[in-house]
């Protein structure tokens, strides 16, 4: 998650602009007959566009967690709204003071920052389709060159005023504004082309072709007597459009994480309580005589191990590691009523104020007891650590089993569910990690890291 101080800065900053607009436009604006009716329209369309962008922004902003697209989008509603407020200032002195050289400064400013919101859009699509960095190289290059040679062009127009000139209101073209617009509309179709080559489906592929076509369309339209209002007014509304949109395919995406780790968690417990265990664990228990108190200890523990396995379904955020810990000596309880003195178990708990999904650490041991010690005639110990580091808590299982070659090709007839499940959970619920060492003959150890502000987020 991504801190929120500048978030409350941007919506501050927006939302102190709005009122200014709103304020200026309901005192200044003047109601006598030089105000043509399309002016009138254009004002109001951009009053209420900038205050769409500060509901858009702060809806975002109050999400419960904002990811990184997430945060990619409030900058393009940010940039938007810069481009909007900008048009309103252009807008209202061309038709008040049609000879103030602050018109041509704003047509300037509008030039360079539409530019930016297209790169900003280009890096967007790259998170929300989920392109490698290897993929969108060109691509990136190509929306850095076009950039650069845009702001090149309109810094060469702020000295010499080669792009376009401003006399007694009347916008004029040159040449080489074509060539500006050209390289702005090439920006777009680099955009399109990554959109219809990576889009994840054809709703996405066709808002984001929508969002950057139509613009292109007005531009190309507008070129003989520019006026960007429109082309920023439709812009706002595809922002709107692909919110929701995108609002939209983030709930779609949510159940379907949602049915995924239900179905993961059902074939955890499943895989967990295996016949054969239920099956030896209850003869150890039959086999314990002339001790009724231990007898009823044993029964006691293993109605908890079934009752947690069943819990673990329902169970969606992660779990106290104290809680995790407990389970842990319970199962390794009644695996030392079947191995007796074969198994041994240290725990060296050096910290315990984090969370963990549950049946993490008991999956790992459980692993080191069944495929490690017990395989070794003698038995072995499993040794179970947790530290805390710097940016993480770390957990660590190691046995001194029989080991195995870890580059060596699965065996087929051994379930890997367990494991895949762990290391899946552990990624999309806390954004931790799972790794696995061996040795033959010397042992294997399991590392588990969770980064801590994983679990501030999750508190």
């Amino acid at each position: 998650m991504y801190s929120r101080l500048w978030h409350a800065i941007c919506l501050l900053i927006i939302a102190g602009m709005s009122v200014i607009t709103l304020v200026s436009a309901a005192i200044i604006m003047p109601y006598d007959n030089s105000w043509d009716r399309q002016a009138i329209i254009f004002l109001t369309g951009l009053i209420i566009g900038m205050i769409l962008c500060l509901i858009l922004f702060a809806s975002v902003y109050f999400d419960k967690k904002i990811s990184l697209d997430m945060l990619f989008f409030m900058c393009l509603i940010s940039i938007e709204f810069l481009l909007l407020q900008i048009e309103f200032q252009r807008y209202y002195i061309q038709c008040t003071d049609p000879s103030s050289n602050l018109i041509w400064f704003a047509y300037l400013l509008g030039n360079s920052v539409f530019p930016v919101l297209v790169w900003v859009f280009g890096n967007y699509e790259r998170i929300v389709m989920g392109v490698t960095k290897e993929q969108y190289r060109p691509y990136y290059m190509a929306l850095n060159i076009l950039l650069i040679a845009i702001t090149a062009m309109n810094l060469l127009q702020g000295a010499t005023s080669c792009l376009f000139t401003i006399e007694n209101g009347v916008y004029t073209v040159t040449e080489l504004d074509y060539i500006l617009d050209a390289l702005t509309m090439l920006q777009g179709i680099v955009c399109i082309v990554l959109a219809l080559r990576y889009g994840v489906s054809i709703i996405q592929k066709l808002i984001f072709v929508t969002y950057l076509s139509i613009p292109l369309i007005l531009l190309l339209t507008q070129v003989p007597s520019y006026n960007p209002s429109l082309m920023y007014l439709t812009n706002l509304l595809m922002f709107l459009f692909m919110y929701g949109s995108v609002y939209m395919s983030r709930g779609i995406t949510i159940a379907r994480n949602k049915a995924e780790m239900t179905n993961r968690k059902i074939a955890m417990m499943v895989s967990r309580i295996e016949p054969n265990f239920l099956n030896e664990a209850l003869q150890s228990i039959e086999s314990i005589e002339g001790n009724p108190e231990e007898t009823r200890k044993a029964l006691s523990m293993f109605a908890k191990y079934l009752h947690e396995n069943v819990n673990t379904i329902s169970q969606i955020r992660p779990i106290a590691f104290s809680d995790e810990l407990e389970h842990v000596l319970i199962y390794t309880y009644l695996e030392k009523l079947r191995f007796k003195d074969h198994i041994n178990v240290i725990y060296d708990i050096r910290a315990d104020n984090f969370r963990i999904p549950a049946m993490t650490v008991q999956m790992m041991v459980e692993n080191a007891i069944k495929h490690g010690i017990t395989q070794r005639e003698e038995g072995g110990t499993v040794t179970v650590t947790s530290e805390e580091l710097p940016d993480a808590f770390r957990i660590t299982v190691a046995d001194d089993g029989v080991g195995f070659d870890v580059n060596a090709p699965r065996d087929p007839n051994r379930s890997h569910i367990g494991l895949e499940n762990l290391e899946a959970r552990l990624k999309n619920t806390l954004g931790g990690t799972f790794e696995i060492s061996s040795t033959p003959g010397v042992g294997t150890t399991a590392v588990v890291t969770i980064p801590k502000s994983a679990n501030r987020s999750d508190a």
